[in-house]
């Protein structure tokens, strides 16, 4: 019986709308992985989600690159290189994955109910690619020669907890994988600083998807999943990467001086967040037609 059971979860997994049926559950419309695994499994996803997650992982490299900026280590040069290198291919991926959600429009497969009696989506509208997913290849992939388990070790609880949380069905979190191949493996055959480029250009041009998205241009009050609101955060964390790691021998913002630029960044970010929480709150849109 329960090997018929995850048959049928597995099946279900690639059929969004067998992956949305309805079954008798006072919380959940769906037929995912979050109703059907134990609870241990869904406790230990709680615990990879609360500290593998693209919010922790950007506030993480974001704060180990002024730490050791602002710090006075012996071999602060390279620590900075490498903190730079990571930064520059995991956060543009962050700020790509509103873009690809509005482009492919595929839903997440599990649905909760809500106060008002209807169901919505337990995170943001769209889920594929799974981004979660995109940095954990990401991580692996750059982890291989150093620590091979411990770096298999993270890709796996992600890819696991993202299904079983029922954020993503199978596809989205093999998509997302996928992606996250991609891009490193454009980071190897790649120049350093033409790497940068692509990646920056693609962080700026593919978000702009949200703005011809019908079910994203209205904003309602204290809604933090609404794409418009990712738009602008996300798009602090592209400034920071493109002030404080961009490659040397591009130089960006020559008329600032290196000890000034991390200031700069902390004032773009949060410019950027206090905007993004004052359209959250107070409910507006960046769209100028509806």
């Amino acid at each position: 019986m329960a090997i018929h059971k995850f048959v049928i979860v597995f099946q279900s997994s690639f059929n969004l709308k067998m992956y949305r049926e309805s079954i008798d559950h006072p919380n959940f419309l769906t037929c995912s992985w979050l109703i059907r695994s134990p609870d241990y499994l869904i406790s230990f996803g709680q615990v990879v989600k609360f500290f593998f997650n693209p919010i922790t992982v950007t506030l993480f490299l974001e704060f180990s690159f002024l730490a050791v900026d602002f710090g006075n280590f012996s071999h602060k040069d390279e620590m900075l290189k490498e903190i730079k290198n990571l930064h520059n291919l995991i956060i543009p991926q962050m700020v790509d994955i509103v873009g690809f959600y509005c482009i492919f429009k595929q839903g997440r497969p599990t649905l909760r109910l809500c106060k008002d009696g209807s169901y919505k989506s337990i995170s943001t509208l769209y889920g594929m690619p799974s981004s979660d997913c995109m940095y954990a290849t990401s991580i692996f992939l750059l982890m291989i020669k150093k620590s091979k388990f411990f770096g298999l070790f993270i890709l796996a609880a992600i890819f696991f907890m993202r299904i079983v949380l029922g954020y993503h069905n199978i596809v989205q979190a093999i998509c997302g994988c996928l992606f996250g191949f991609f891009f490193v493996l454009l980071k190897t055959i790649l120049k350093e600083e033409v790497f940068a480029i692509f990646n920056w250009s693609l962080a700026l041009t593919l978000p702009l998807a949200v703005f011809f998205d019908k079910k994203s241009w209205k904003v309602n009050k204290n809604d933090i999943f609404n794409y418009q609101i990712w738009y602008v955060t996300d798009n602090s964390y592209l400034l920071f990467d493109m002030i404080c790691c961009a490659p040397e021998s591009l130089n960006t913002l020559p008329f600032i001086p290196k000890k000034d630029r991390s200031i700069v960044a902390i004032i773009s970010v949060l410019a950027c967040h206090l905007t993004g929480r004052y359209l959250c709150v107070k409910g507006k849109s960046l769209v100028p037609f509806k």
